[in-house]
């Protein structure tokens, strides 16, 4: 007679994914829209990286950074435990290599600061900068579309 223990049984499942046990603890939001809490985490570090981030800010930051670096937005991980920022030059593009240089070599000194002021958090959350190009993007459509309606009303005539 062919006996199954509760161990052996256990031991059989642990392998086909489909029938484990979910996991406790938060679930992946993946598609779904952000909480209300990532949202308002967001716009608050979003603010107090843009006051840190300004040209008359007193943070003892670099002056390519202070003079040429704008912050434009904030993602929050669903458990709060990545800051993904977005930011884009305030002048003429020229900065931004050495910009992105300091970023990375700045970024727990960045993080200290703002996880500081952030009371309501259990971890400081990690800071990931990407450079976000779409301003300038946005400005070229905006010429090009120019050109376009001068030209077509210049056809016209």
């Amino acid at each position: 007679m062919f006996r199954l223990s509760l161990t052996s049984l256990l031991r059989s499942v642990a392998g086909k994914p489909e029938l484990r046990r979910p996991r406790a603890g938060p679930r992946p939001r993946d598609g779904l829209p952000p909480s209300r809490r990532q949202v308002r985490l967001a716009e608050h570090c979003r603010r107090l990286l843009a006051e840190m981030f300004a040209p008359q800010s007193q943070a003892p930051l670099p002056s390519v950074l202070l003079e040429h670096v704008a912050i434009r937005s904030v993602h929050v991980s669903p458990d709060c435990r990545l800051l993904r920022v977005y930011w884009s030059e305030r002048v003429d593009g020229t900065m931004v290599e050495a910009a992105e240089r300091t970023l990375r070599r700045k970024g727990n000194a960045i993080r200290y600061q703002l996880t500081s002021s952030l009371s309501s958090l259990k971890y400081s959350p990690d800071i990931i900068f990407y450079y976000d190009n779409s301003a300038k993007i946005d400005e070229q459509l905006y010429t090009w579309q120019k050109t376009m309606e001068s030209q077509l009303e210049d056809s016209v005539k």
